[in-house]
């Protein structure tokens, strides 16, 4: 779902009149064992961000990685 949800955020939109275009990058964090806590899950994300980022706009990574 995180690919639809880039491709959706990629526009180009109308706004006031003005067509704005802009990219996002999407961390998704896959939780494990019951053993995770919410700060755990919030971790990942955050990694898993950050390289979202890091291979540029339009992109989504999960963590841990699959």
């Amino acid at each position: 779902y995180a690919d639809r949800f880039v491709a959706a955020l990629a526009g180009p939109f109308a706004i006031g009149g003005r067509t704005i275009q802009f990219g996002a990058s999407v961390g998704v964090a896959v939780p494990p064992p019951a053993t995770f806590t919410p700060q755990d899950l919030l971790d990942a994300a955050d990694r898993a961000l950050y390289r979202a980022k890091e291979s540029g706009r339009g992109c989504w990574r999960a963590e841990p990685e699959h």
